[in-house]
C-alpha cells in the first residue's frame, strides 16, 4: 500500500466520497483537456496530429464500409488495388476529425519549421499526410507552412504527389497537382512518374 492508500484507509465514508467526488471531477476536467485543441497544439507534434487525424478519417471510412491501403501494400508489377474510397465530406465542426484539424492549424502557426523536418525515413509531414488520406483542407495548410515539400523526395525517391497516388487518395492528389502541376512529370529513383504509380 502506498502513502495515498494509507491515508485513504484512515477515512471514513463521506470522506471517501467527498475524495471520489474531487477525483473524478479532476478526471473529467483532464479528459476536456486533453481533447482541446489548445493543449494538442501546445503539446502533440505535427506527425502526431496527422497519426491522430489519419485515424479519426479511418473510422469514418471504416464505419462506411472502406478498406484503407498500406502504402506498401501494392509493389509495382502488381495488379491494380480496389477502387478508391469516395471522397469524406468535411468533417463535422464539433468532430474529432474537426478538432484535430483545428490543432493542426494551431500547432504549424506555432512551429511552423515542423513541417520541414524530415524522419528517418526521409518523409516530411506532407508524405506523412498522404499516406493517412488527409483532406485538401490539410494539405493546403502543410504546403502554406512548407511549399518545398512538394518537390521534396524521400529516402525511396518518392514524392508526396506519388504516396498520395498510390494510396488511392483522390483529393490529396488534386491538392497536390493543383499545387505543383509539374510535380506529375518529376521522376522518382527508378525513373518512374507520379503516372506509374496509378
Amino acid at each position: 500500500i502506498d502513502v495515498f492508500e494509507a491515508s485513504l484507509l484512515l477515512l471514513d465514508q463521506a470522506g471517501l466520497r467527498r475524495v471520489k467526488t474531487v477525483c473524478l471531477a479532476w478526471c473529467s476536467a483532464a479528459r476536456r483537456v486533453a481533447c482541446s485543441v489548445e493543449w494538442r497544439a501546445r503539446h502533440l507534434t505535427v506527425r502526431k496530429l496527422i497519426r491522430a487525424l489519419g485515424k479519426a478519417t479511418a473510422s469514418v471510412h471504416d464505419r462506411h464500409g472502406q478498406r484503407r491501403r498500406h502504402p506498401e501494400a501494392r509493389r509495382r508489377g502488381q495488379p491494380p488495388p480496389a477502387p478508391p474510397p469516395p471522397p469524406l465530406e468535411p468533417p463535422p465542426s464539433g468532430s474529432a476529425a474537426a478538432q484535430l484539424e483545428a490543432a493542426l492549424r494551431a500547432r504549424l502557426a506555432l512551429r511552423p519549421e515542423e513541417a520541414s523536418l524530415p524522419d528517418g525515413a526521409g518523409d516530411l509531414a506532407l508524405h506523412l499526410a498522404a499516406e493517412h488520406h488527409m483532406s485538401a483542407a490539410v494539405v493546403r495548410t502543410l504546403i502554406a507552412a512548407n511549399p518545398d515539400a512538394l518537390r521534396h523526395v524521400n529516402n525511396r525517391g518518392w514524392l508526396p504527389l506519388d504516396l498520395a497516388i498510390e494510396n488511392s487518395s483522390t483529393e490529396m492528389v488534386g491538392a497536390l497537382l493543383q499545387a505543383s502541376p509539374e510535380a506529375a512529370r518529376q521522376q522518382d529513383s527508378d525513373s518512374w512518374t507520379p503516372l506509374h504509380h496509378a
